[in-house]
């Protein structure tokens, strides 16, 4: 009986098809319809504040998603719009998020569906303001991500004298855009994020820092 609609993967109930997505996994959930949901249980190593970014595809738009920790929502609802087909993904950024260390229950919601869904990807982010007492500020900085070579995951640090526009993003060496790690305006001082996907594979990665003011970059070299 045709209970996944796609017919790949497994056969659930979860509607899972071959994903097209140059950036996601090979296989993502599909035919999402109004107040259908999916659960996870995650293992959070360090209490802190994330973001969480969304690779989805919509033909339709008008989606909407929210996200559960332990059934207590967490944050505002996601709104999805039309990306101009059911495989041609984008990356939304959902709300920042305050996550306790432990064992923990999140679901996925849909009040609302009509768009594809490939991964939900979470990052840590810290955040120190430090005053300055000489008699200029610092300049801005994008630091050396630690460990480079890194295996499983890296540190990326970086550093904005004035509150401003920041778009950190990974790409391979080709160009292609790999990953956008921030894209929101953040507050003057030291900022730092966890990078880390096990789908790449062994090579050289440029880590970019955009802001309206100032664009730096830094190569990563990934080992496994």
């Amino acid at each position: 009986a045709q209970w996944n609609n796609g017919w790949d993967y497994r056969n659930d109930g979860v509607d899972i098809e071959e994903s097209q997505d140059p950036r996601g996994y090979p296989y993502n959930v599909g035919w999402i319809e109004d107040n259908e949901w999916l659960r996870y249980t995650v293992d959070i190593s360090d209490s802190g504040k994330y973001n969480v970014d969304l690779r989805v595809a919509s033909a339709v738009g008008g989606g909407e998603c929210r996200l559960y920790l332990n059934n207590q929502p967490l944050g505002n609802i996601i709104n999805i719009s039309n990306t101009g087909g059911w495989q041609n993904w984008q990356t939304v950024n959902g709300p920042d998020l305050q996550l306790p260390a432990g064992t923990h229950q999140i679901i996925i919601s849909f009040p609302k569906g009509g768009f594809n869904l490939n991964q939900m990807a979470f990052a840590a982010e810290s955040t120190e303001i430090n005053h300055h007492n000489g008699p200029y500020p610092r300049d801005y900085e994008l630091k050396q991500n630690y460990p480079n070579p890194f295996n499983a995951g890296t540190k990326i640090q970086y550093y904005i004298p004035v509150e401003d526009e920041v778009r950190l993003t990974v790409y391979d060496t080709t160009g292609r855009e790999v990953w956008v790690l921030v894209n929101k305006k953040q507050p003057a001082g030291d900022h730092s994020i966890i990078f880390q996907d096990s789908r790449l594979s062994s090579g050289v990665y440029i880590c970019f820092l955009k802001t309206d003011r100032y664009q730096q970059s830094r190569k990563m070299v990934l080992m496994k």
